[in-house]
């Protein structure tokens, strides 16, 4: 039992209760004729580097403008492009 957390750069772990925010960059990519990185990068003047971690379900931070800019581009919402799931084994 007890409360999962997940440690970030606080002397305080954050309580998350073994939940994970993951992003379906990949997926709903797929789902628009394979859209490409770089296409995506041309569409939104965002950095190659930033979508390949968000489709790689790798990036740490996210910031607003950049969740906006993706879903304008890929006429989805927040709840879209992101999902809480379990942990598991991620740790």
């Amino acid at each position: 039992g007890g409360v999962l957390m997940a440690y970030t750069s606080r002397e305080t772990p954050v309580i998350t209760d073994g939940k994970v925010l993951r992003c379906r960059l990949r997926q709903i990519m797929g789902e628009q004729n394979n859209m490409r990185i770089q296409e995506l990068a041309d569409r939104t003047n965002l950095r190659r580097n930033t979508i390949s971690a968000l489709y790689n379900d790798k990036a740490t931070r996210i910031d607003t403008v950049t969740v906006t800019a993706l879903c304008v581009a890929l006429d989805c919402t927040p709840g879209d492009l992101f999902i809480l799931d379990d942990l598991q084994g991620d740790q």
